[in-house]
C-alpha cells in the first residue's frame, strides 16, 4: 500500500470508528467528525484533507451529513461490497489491521 492509500485508509478508519461509536451509543449525528476536527486529529492541513474526503465521497465510502458544519458518516454498505480489484480494496486490509 502506498502512502496515498495509507492516508486515505487512515481518514476512512477515523470516520468509520466515529460512525460506529455514534451508532453503538445511540448518539446524535452532531458527534460525527467534521473536516476541521478530523484534520486536527490527524495533524493534516484542512485543504489537503478536504481533497482526500472528496475522493472517498466519490467512491461513496463516506457520506457528508449536514451542511454547516459538514460531518461525515462511513458507508459500511459500499465498503463491504468493494470488489477485490477496486482501487480502494486495500483499504479493507488497512482498516482491519487498525482494530
Amino acid at each position: 500500500m502506498d502512502d496515498e492509500q495509507a492516508l486515505l485508509g487512515r481518514i476512512a478508519y477515523e470516520i468509520m470508528k466515529t460512525t460506529d461509536q455514534v451508532i453503538a451509543e445511540d448518539l446524535s449525528e452532531d458527534e460525527l467528525l467534521s473536516a476541521p476536527e478530523l484534520a486536527k486529529r490527524l495533524g493534516m492541513k484542512l485543504d489537503k484533507l478536504k481533497r482526500k474526503l472528496k475522493l472517498l465521497q466519490k467512491e461513496d465510502l463516506i457520506q457528508p451529513i449536514r451542511l454547516s458544519p459538514k460531518r461525515y458518516r462511513f458507508n459500511h454498505f459500499t465498503f463491504e461490497r468493494l470488489s477485490e480489484t477496486h482501487v480502494f480494496a486495500e483499504l479493507e486490509t488497512f482498516i482491519e489491521n487498525q482494530g
